[in-house]
């Protein structure tokens, strides 16, 4: 075998190699679009039911003219019957009114009643009860302004988180809800970061208002997708 041959037979060794090499990353390529896919859909499959839950939520409360249902699931519940000011809680107070209980073993139930389904339970992760102010206050100092009412509006929403937790068992277990949802539940108080601006201006009788909010549980369906392929693999 002469030089030629010898160098002929090298260069089609490395091109072989080469071109092995290329086809186990296309295949690689593959397979991670198919996990990107795969993923995705199962991402847009819980935005889905998201979308569903939503349209529940917006059926149940319809008649209720003090409840908003905005698209994303968040329920404003404004503090009495047409936007009333402070109807669930006396100026500058946490403790809520007869009202304010009595709207809320309404609510609660049905609220629970869409969320715990069983088809969406495992997708809830929490359910946060939000507490919103107006920026008024006697402070003229505006970090004093803003702390002041970010203390009320956690005590205020803590107090509704409280309440629901309380709510007679026998209540909930008259409308077919006989579960415990202490791990899904809490509070958080937002201060006046999210005022309702109309018009231009300020609604301060809107923007005192507390809302109920779920979020979904996105790391269970990455989590879930993760096992799967493992164990198609």
């Amino acid at each position: 075998m002469n030089n030629s041959e010898i160098k002929s037979d090298y260069w089609l060794s490395i091109s072989d190699m080469m071109a092995g090499v290329l086809i186990i990353f296309i295949l690689m390529f593959i397979l991670k679009i198919n996990a990107d896919y795969g993923l995705h859909k199962k991402y847009k499959d819980l935005v889905s039911t998201k979308e569903v839950i939503v349209e529940e939520l917006k059926e149940k409360f319809k008649d209720y003219n003090n409840i908003y249902i905005l698209d994303d699931g968040t329920v404003r519940f404004l503090l009495g019957s047409g936007g009333k000011i402070n109807s669930w809680f006396e100026f500058g107070e946490y403790t809520l009114t007869d009202s304010a209980k009595q709207d809320l073993e309404k609510f609660i139930p049905k609220y629970l009643s869409v969320l715990y389904k069983p088809e969406y339970k495992k997708w809830i992760k929490d359910i946060v009860v939000e507490g919103h102010t107006d920026n008024q206050s006697q402070f003229q100092d505006e970090n004093s302004n803003y702390l002041f009412n970010l203390n009320l509006s956690q005590r205020r929403a803590y107090s509704v988180v409280e309440f629901v937790l309380n709510i007679d068992q026998e209540i909930l277990s008259d409308k077919g809800i006989n579960y415990d949802y202490r791990d899904k539940i809490t509070a958080n108080g937002k201060s006046y970061s999210n005022l309702i601006i109309e018009n231009g201006e300020i609604n301060l009788e809107i923007s005192r208002r507390v809302e109920f909010k779920f979020n979904l549980d996105w790391e269970r369906v990455y989590m879930e997708f993760v096992n799967d392929e493992n164990t198609n693999n």
